[in-house]
């Protein structure tokens, strides 16, 4: 058995692990960087609009364009302090690692198993985390508790 990346509660994590498992560690990567960026997105989208009062398609579409790159996302969420400087610094070397990979077309090609199963291992992490700081700021906002 290979190395093991699910986190109840987190489905992205199923996706993930089920790529990997494929031994398609190219699609593995892209899909951790769709999912964490995607996270990233819901995070600054719950911050600047965590009320369903303003849970809108105009105001989604404004987030989206404002935030439109994970770079973006991450020097944002930093400079608001709304992420530590090591999970800014921690994030980013994902990102630049997804692109290198994208580059590349390879996972393998930029970085041995052990490293790639870090990469993988910390996006995990971090989309969890992202999650749970969405579900954090829209339950202070409302008063309510919600599930994703």
């Amino acid at each position: 058995m290979g190395k093991e990346f699910i986190v109840k509660k987190l489905a992205e994590s199923y996706e993930i692990q089920k790529s990997y498992d494929n031994r398609n560690y190219f699609e593995a990567v892209m899909k951790c960087r769709s999912y964490l960026e995607s996270w990233l997105l819901e995070y600054i989208y719950a911050i600047l609009y965590p009320t369903t009062a303003q849970t809108n398609k105009k105001n989604r579409e404004q987030v989206e364009s404002q935030f439109n790159s994970m770079f973006i996302q991450l020097t944002w969420l930093l400079q608001q302090n709304y992420i530590a400087k090591k999970d800014y610094d921690n994030m980013n070397k994902i990102r630049i690692f997804c692109d290198d990979v994208i580059n590349k077309g390879n996972a393998l090609k930029v970085a041995p198993m052990n490293i790639l199963n870090g990469y993988i291992e910390a996006t995990v992490h971090y989309c969890y985390m992202l999650k749970e700081n969405t579900r954090v700021v829209i339950e202070k906002a409302t008063g309510q508790k919600i599930q994703f």
